[in-house]
């Protein structure tokens, strides 16, 4: 990983301090990155990090540091998440989710400030995987600054990451089906592993071993280990000899069990670990399996993804999940599943690493009416869930839709933003009842389901009406991220509580686009002077200046009759080259010099663009220069005539108003900004004064009749 700086293994071996006759081993791991920190003005501006956990983690200490370069700027709050297999999902400037958005209650977090202090952080009850590290440095001056102007201010984010783990030599594993002793000395505590595979049901473990009156020890479950789990006293299963059991535990990883020893005398503890797992082949197979008196389920059923099996990975947020048949046909695109009442239908998906940048997308299509005479009305439940099956009348850990016949919606869909990755479950059940009662009637006929499982980039591949997708990289990851305009905000930009209302849009780009016809008396003025050059200069100014803002200015409102990136070069371009012609027309040379002179400022305007439209330096070098041609031409003249030049008369009437007005336009473009979050101007970047902006800019005469100045971009684009 290119964000990496280093990357060492520790050798820390040493001897748990819990008791002094225990022999399980720790090391450690160590990372370490440097990141740069982002203003948060849309959802994709987030600074991301993801750490590798090793198997049987203990504790992820991290040291984190937030800094600027920068003396003279000010101290910023950093707000930092953590979740482990996805991007964290949280209100990341209180934005509202969309309404059928499954998000997570809370996640860890903690707030920094960038004041080159130390912060320890330390986290637990982490299973192998990635953990990923969010920062998000809110918005401190929401206005547009010229570049060059004012004080540039980058902030940096250091994490270290220092990951203690237990060895996998130092905890014993208890395959499916083994009993296994262990002979454990007088006070002593020891850890105990058992790999849960896919689609396990359930699972048992029987104790013995610890029967006699002077035995005493206490046997722990736990689904992740942490540095005080040992008092935790809600993962305390028993004393002495029992059995535990479990149904729908969380699979494909470890789940530990913990025996400690009080008394001073040696015991021989036995374990035996019973699995029930169930995987169905195909689409048509009837297998269930009972757990208990009251919960059966059907056997789980694979899907593949719709994609080759050799894309790259991270190629295509957009898939599908299907169920292949074996003759190889193209399945279709919603898997279709018999849903019995008396036990739960479950699908099984896995996401990759590179998924959760996108979004995953689960709809249940409204099931048809019963067929039979009793007019049966049939409700479908389902709830997805990452790593375990859960049932569906108790989904607090997952994702739930629930969909009758009697409704209107054709379907229902819940959104998973940024899903975690790893083995998702997708538990059905149904319940028929007679049409206008409430009361569970004996279904007569096995309803059916209906279920489109897909990946999509944002919400379904856009953002709505006010926003855009925009595809981001961080962390070696690709993530899709909404970039939202109108002041609209959230995922799926479906926020509007800070949005611009329609009228003040309207007034936008009104303003924006109409204030561009005070360049007629400038290109009038200049086509009765016969400066031909220079009023094709200020009409091509004004035309690029009003279509450029026509598609800019509102989200809703918008016309873009070419490319944005076209309109924005030729509107910077125009507004330069209309400074330059304005003061090459006032200088006094020959006309020859000054057609090459054009030609000349028209190249490096063209490069200056190209390569930093927004800086100072590229939008002020073509007035200082021409500045300087018109006062070297002036001062020969006023040598060679030994008299003021131009007349006082013109000095007063002419140059002097015209320079204050250009003077008030360019101290309006530099320290009068817009804000960046939206289009109308508010504050220190009123309507009126943005026209007044242009007025200014547009109007003064010359020497010769002419004194036309730029017209002010106001680069709502930076």
């Amino acid at each position: 990983m290119g964000s990496i700086l280093a990357y060492c293994i520790l050798s820390l071996s040493f001897t748990s301090i819990t008791k002094a006759a225990s022999l399980v081993t720790l090391e450690a791991v160590e990372w370490k990155y440097l990141r740069k920190l982002y203003d948060y003005q849309m959802y994709g501006a987030i600074t991301l990090e993801r750490v590798e956990l090793p198997p049987h983690t203990l504790m992820v200490n991290l040291t984190i540091n937030a800094q600027t370069g920068n003396e003279k700027c000010s101290s910023r709050k950093v707000n930092i998440y953590a979740n482990q297999y996805g991007i964290p999902v949280v209100s990341r400037d209180k934005e509202v989710f969309p309404k059928n958005a499954y998000t997570p209650k809370s996640l860890p977090n903690i707030t920094i400030t960038t004041n080159n202090r130390t912060n320890e952080w330390v986290l637990s009850n982490f299973r192998e995987g990635s953990l990923f590290v969010m920062a998000i440095m809110p918005h401190d001056d929401t206005r547009i600054r010229q570049q060059g102007l004012f004080t540039s201010c980058d902030y940096f984010i250091s994490i270290r990451a220092l990951i203690t783990y237990y060895t996998e030599e130092s905890i014993p594993i208890l395959a499916n089906g083994e009993r296994k002793s262990f002979e454990l000395a007088g006070n002593t505590r020891q850890l105990i592993s058992a790999k849960l595979p896919l689609d396990t049901t359930s699972y048992k473990v029987n104790i013995e071993g610890c029967k006699d009156a002077g035995c005493k020890a206490k046997f722990f479950l736990w689904q992740s280990l942490n540095p005080g789990m040992w008092s935790d006293t809600s993962r305390q299963v028993c004393k002495g000899a029992c059995d535990i059991e479990e149904i729908f535990p969380i699979t494909d990883s470890f789940v530990y069990i913990g025996v400690d020893l009080l008394s001073s005398q040696k015991e021989v503890i036995r374990l035996t670990l019973t699995l029930k797992t169930c995987t169905k082949n195909n689409l048509n197979e009837t297998k269930s399996v009972s757990l208990s008196n009251d919960v059966k389920t059907e056997c789980v059923l694979p899907l593949g993804r719709d994609t080759p099996s050799h894309a790259a990975e991270g190629s295509n947020f957009q898939d599908l999940f299907v169920v292949w048949n074996q003759k190889n046909a193209k399945p279709p695109k919603f898997v279709s599943v018999k849903v019995p009442a008396d036990a739960m239908s479950v699908l099984r998906f896995k996401l990759r690493s590179s998924d959760s940048g996108a979004t995953l997308n689960i709809e249940l299509a409204k099931p048809g009416k019963s067929k039979s005479k009793s007019k049966q009305s049939i409700e479908l439940m389902l709830c997805a869930s990452l790593s375990r099956i859960v049932l569906t009348n108790n989904c607090s850990r997952g994702a739930t839709l629930r969909i009758s016949s009697d409704m209107k919606e054709k379907e229902k869909k819940v959104l998973v933003p940024y899903p975690q990755t790893g083995t998702w479950y997708v538990s059905m059940q149904s319940r028929c009842y007679n049409t206008g009662s409430n009361a569970t009637v004996p279904c007569l006929e096995t309803p059916q389901a209906n279920v489109t499982i897909s990946l999509s980039s944002c919400v379904d591949g856009g953002c709505g009406q006010y926003g855009s997708c925009k595809i981001y990289s961080s962390a070696d990851l690709l993530y899709s991220a909404c970039n939202c305009h109108s002041g609209w905000r959230g995922y799926g930009c479906n926020d509007g509580s800070k949005a611009d209302s329609l009228t003040e849009q309207k007034i936008a780009v009104y303003l924006l686009t109409l204030s561009n016809l005070a360049f007629l008396p400038g290109i009038c003025l200049a086509l009765h002077r016969r400066f031909f050059t220079e009023a094709f200069v200020y009409s091509f100014n004004m035309f690029f200046s009003t279509f450029y803002h026509a598609c800019d200015s509102s989200y809703v409102y918008r016309l873009c009759i070419w490319p944005f990136g076209t309109l924005i070069f030729a509107d910077f371009f125009a507004s330069l080259m209309s400074f330059a012609v304005t003061l090459l027309a006032m200088a006094r040379i020959p006309a020859s010099l000054r057609t090459v002179l054009h030609i000349v400022a028209a190249m490096f305007v063209a490069v200056g663009e190209v390569h930093n439209r927004h800086g100072l330096f590229q939008q002020l070098m073509p007035i200082a220069s021409g500045l300087a041609i018109v006062i070297v031409s002036w001062g020969y003249e006023m040598y060679r005539r030994k008299i003021l030049f131009p007349s006082k008369y013109r000095y007063i009437k002419f140059i002097i108003p015209g320079l204050l007005l250009a003077t008030v336009g360019l101290c309006l473009n530099l320290l009068v900004r817009p804000s960046k979050t939206t289009n109308t101007f508010t504050v220190h970047g009123t309507s009126w004064l943005h026209l007044l902006l242009y007025f200014s800019y547009h109007q003064g005469l010359s020497k010769n009749g002419i004194l036309k100045s730029s017209h002010c971009q106001s680069n709502l684009a930076m």
